[in-house]
């Protein structure tokens, strides 16, 4: 997922490679918190991924438990029936739950 999201082709030119670009495309993926690209010449990329940790669970409408971060950004659906050992939140509709980040 996250090559995909990068958008870096093989054998693309390092001087034309905009890390910037790759590392907003990379921080668009709802599990990715910060995201750094390096360059190693002659033909090597780093990509450096802080994931996001799962701080607790948000129950929206519809029966569906979310994971949220410490920051209230929702970014992965627990599709298991889960019993968790930290509070779960509840009340959110969709739209409230991803507008808390």
């Amino acid at each position: 997922e996250l090559l995909a999201a990068a958008g870096i082709r093989s054998g693309e030119n390092l001087f034309r490679l905009d890390p910037e670009a790759v590392a907003s495309r990379l921080e668009k993926v709802p599990a990715v918190r910060r995201a750094r690209v390096i360059r190693a010449l002659p033909n090597r990329v780093t990509l450096v991924v802080e994931e996001r940790q799962p701080f607790t669970l948000v129950h929206v409408e519809l029966g569906q438990l979310s994971w949220i971060d410490e920051e209230g950004v929702p970014f992965a659906p627990e599709p298991r029936a889960v019993a968790p050992e930290l509070p779960v939140l509840s009340g959110l509709t969709l739209e409230e739950s991803s507008s808390t980040g």
